[in-house]
């Protein structure tokens, strides 16, 4: 942490990339959130920056920036040290290439000196995510619309200092939220990579606006459009996909998660 007078920054746990345009759109957007949510304390200015690996830099500037500084840790999680991290942590974190391995799914935990990341085993991904039936590591991953940069939240199982490992599973509000996306029914589009700004944008020019019930933000720049009832997702991305050019773009798959749920292992 670097602190200089009346100021300081820290890298949250959000992650800033896509085209130079969704990238300075994003960096609005975030200095709005955070604006919002630290707007009562004392403070002359917010900055907001892209950092080390792509982590939102915030500059803070006040007489409450500790203040500040430790509420938005709190609330959106930042960078620490490997030897800080203990079991039993709850983190927040993006999916890294998930599929690209068959044993699990690594995420970007925030861990650095060294850059480490975690483990979500398959095993645990089964008996979370899929009614500990056994589907392959490439059939959980497109169910659930799994691309690079998803935010979930984590629990830390384990960590190995000697070897450098760390092993987590899904956290409790992780969970809630994919039990919440499955009762509901509703399909929904998970846009990576674009502000709410530009996702509610491309929805009106495609003339879409009518078909979703509401866009959720997953993180500053990921975002869940959920349709509105009876209205295919598929569909709805390939409508919105030519006004998202540089935006990657995955449906969840509601009808399919909803079977597995239906029926025993």
């Amino acid at each position: 942490m670097v602190t200089v007078k009346n100021g300081s920054y820290v890298l949250l746990l959000e992650k800033i990339y896509g085209n130079k345009i969704s990238q300075l759109n994003a960096l609005r957007s975030a200095r709005d959130i955070l604006q919002r949510e630290v707007g009562s304390l004392r403070l002359k200015r917010i900055e907001t920056s892209i950092g080390m690996d792509g982590y939102l830099c915030v500059s803070i500037f006040g007489d409450d920036f500790h203040g500040a500084k430790n509420y938005l840790k709190w609330k959106f999680g930042s960078v620490i040290n490997f030897n800080e991290l203990d079991v039993g942590d709850v983190r927040r974190g993006h999916l890294v290439s998930p599929g690209n391995v068959g044993f699990g799914i690594f995420i970007d935990i925030g861990v650095i000196n060294p850059r480490k990341d975690a483990l979500l085993p398959l095993y645990t991904l089964r008996e979370q995510l899929v009614n500990g039936k056994t589907l392959s590591l490439p059939q959980i991953v497109r169910i659930y619309g799994f691309l690079e940069n998803f935010p979930v939240n984590v629990v830390v199982n384990s960590t190995d200092k000697d070897k450098g490992t760390i092993e987590v599973k899904l956290a409790k509000s992780s969970l809630e939220l994919f039990e919440k996306w499955r009762h509901d029914r509703l399909e929904r589009v998970i846009c990576y990579g674009a502000s709410r700004h530009e996702v509610r944008r491309a929805l009106v020019n495609a003339g879409a606006l009518k078909d979703i019930y509401r866009i959720e933000r997953l993180g500053i720049m990921e975002h869940a459009v959920a349709c509105i009832f009876g209205i295919n997702a598929k569909l709805l991305l390939q409508r919105i996909g030519p006004f998202l050019p540089a935006v990657s773009m995955s449906v969840f798959h509601t009808p399919a998660i909803r079977r597995i749920f239906s029926t025993s292992s």
